[in-house]
């Protein structure tokens, strides 16, 4: 597992054999694009009101990592 993985919110991770399963399919069925899992929703978004994903995509991201103030040493 990777530590500290910032996932986008509301997405499902998919397993490997999930990803595989669907290559298969797609392949099988000779499919121009192969799409997984809510894939085909951001495509159709895309084509149709791309100003929507954007806005859907700026909501989901998740938050940029906060850089530290580096601590001052006191000088006596």
């Amino acid at each position: 597992m990777v530590r500290d993985l910032k996932l986008f919110r509301w997405v499902i991770p998919m397993t490997s054999q999930q990803v595989a399963k669907a290559l298969v399919t797609a392949i099988q069925n000779n499919s121009v694009e192969i799409l997984v899992g809510w894939d085909h929703l951001a495509v159709w978004c895309q084509r149709f009101a791309p100003w929507l994903l954007e806005l859907i995509l700026r909501i989901a991201i998740p938050p940029a990592p906060r850089k530290q103030q580096p601590s001052q040493k006191l000088v006596f």
